[in-house]
């Protein structure tokens, strides 16, 4: 879709390229697969503010997953290691079935060099290994921007995607996700612009971090303001260690960077635009977007295979919108070579879903990231696995979504995205454990955060989209 920046830092980084994807390889998706069972009753524990969780939509997912054992063809090998048992005075009541056989997730190796098995097992263990009660990151505070005056305007950023499809989780995992960047991706701080931008990341927080809870899809239009400020990672050559990860984008850049980031938190049926539709409503959808500099695209890859007959799939809230954006800037000339002119991030949503993970574990995407131990598909990898995944459910929609990206915008304005807005569950010694990883559990048919929120891609899309748009690179 976009250029592919990423190749280039594979082969200033000592690491192998990534073997060329084959059409045969991965299995066709069993659409059963991804119809989940109901849940067992479970009851939280009490969480200590030490051990509170710090995120991509609602979506229930079973406690226990079952699958064949995986044997990844990439990288060195590194066995899950980790209690199933949960939590400290979790209770779970069910009858699990028999935990799988380990699989094993390859471990993302360093730039300087490319390790024995054994040297990247020890290397993982000393990345990963911290005391209890340590908090993941440890890094001096940055100095709070909430009063700096800027003469530049706002990076403008629209948020866009299906009823359901946890843009507002999406949201509400930004300042968590801030919290507990990798120090690999930066120094960031996050603070509300206006009153109202204040107090929704406090509530978030709040709801996410401490009740274990998702927010209500958004009823009513939100604007939201940010500052975000940060000192991002430096050139590949100049860092330290581990050097440049698999899924690093060269970003050089050096300089603390300071923005604002409005959005506006619309509800997913908004983007209907149909003769049904309000007209103000159609009205204000058309405007924010159209004036927008980039777009969040979310895309719900569980929507399209689990919803009923009667609901809306993503290519229904995707094209309606593109017809309209494109009429409308055609009309006031602001298309630039017969596209739209926006810098998109395509966000890949619920990689943490079970239906999906399982997918992606099966036809060997996935890869352990070395500092915060969570499976994660690299950026590199991620318009591969975007294509791939639209093949496997063909007949869905997705398929049309992705053509309908490369028709409506421009390739190098495009970049993806997998993301999860709450993580995985980790085990007490923080290990990715593959027979005990699902994360929401559904409690009195809500569902529930069951562990700590760790967000996957949150905060990296935006700070690349506002890059992108300030120096016209990825």
């Amino acid at each position: 879709m976009h250029s592919d920046p990423q190749d280039d830092d594979v082969q200033g980084s000592g690491l192998p390229p990534r073997e060329p994807v084959s059409p045969t390889r991965p299995q066709p998706l069993d659409p059963l697969d991804w119809r989940l069972p109901n849940q067992p009753a479970w009851s939280p524990s009490p969480t200590s503010d030490d051990d509170a969780p710090h995120g991509s939509g609602t979506h229930p997912g079973p406690e226990t997953v079952t699958g064949p054992p995986r044997t990844s063809a990439r990288g060195d090998r590194r066995e899950a290691r980790g209690d199933a048992a949960g939590e400290p005075g979790a209770s779970v009541e069910h009858t699990a079935p028999a935990a799988p056989q380990a699989q094993q997730i390859p471990v993302a190796q360093p730039a300087s060099a490319v390790p024995d098995a054994r040297q990247s097992e020890n290397m993982a263990l000393r990345f990963r290994r911290r005391s209890p009660g340590e908090s993941p990151t440890s890094r001096p505070p940055s100095r709070s921007i909430a009063s700096t005056s800027r003469s530049e305007p706002p990076v403008r950023v629209g948020i866009w995607g299906a009823a359901g499809g946890g843009k507002t989780t999406f949201l509400a995992a930004l300042p968590l996700a801030v919290l507990s960047a990798p120090d690999e991706n930066g120094s960031w701080t996050i603070n509300g612009a206006t009153e109202e931008a204040s107090e929704f990341l406090l509530e978030m927080t709040q709801l996410l971090d401490h009740e274990k809870r998702f927010p209500q899809s958004s009823q009513l239009g939100m604007p939201l303001s940010w500052y975000i400020a940060g000192e991002p990672r430096p050139r590949p050559a100049q860092r330290r260690g581990w050097g440049l990860l698999p899924g690093d984008r060269r970003t050089g850049d050096q300089s603390e960077i300071e923005f604002v980031l409005d959005l506006q938190d619309m509800p997913g049926g908004w983007f209907v635009l149909d003769r049904k539709q309000d007209e103000e409503i159609k009205e204000t959808v058309l405007s924010k977007l159209a004036d927008a500099d980039g777009l969040l695209y979310l895309f719900d890859p569980v929507r399209d295979v689990t919803k009923e007959e009667d609901e809306q799939g993503n290519f229904r809230y995707f094209q309606s919108v593109l017809e309209h954006l494109m009429t409308r800037l055609r009309r006031d000339g602001k298309l630039v070579r017969n596209r739209l002119p926006h810098h998109v991030a395509v966000c890949v949503t619920k990689f943490d879903h079970p239906a999906l993970f399982n997918a992606a574990l099966r036809s060997d995407w996935a890869s352990t990231h070395p500092v915060t131990n969570q499976p994660y598909i690299p950026d590199r990898d991620a318009s591969k696995f975007f294509g791939w995944l639209c093949e496997q459910t063909a007949g869905s929609g997705a398929d049309r979504v992705r053509r309908a990206l490369e028709q409506y915008f421009l390739a190098d304005r495009v970049a993806y995205f997998v993301c999860s807005a709450i993580g995985f569950r980790l085990d007490e010694h923080g290990a990715f454990d593959p027979s005990d990883y699902a994360n929401v559990v559904t409690v009195d048919n809500e569902p529930r955060i069951r562990d700590r929120v760790r967000p996957i891609n949150i905060l990296e899309p935006v700070v690349a989209l506002e890059r992108r748009i300030r120096t016209g690179k990825w």
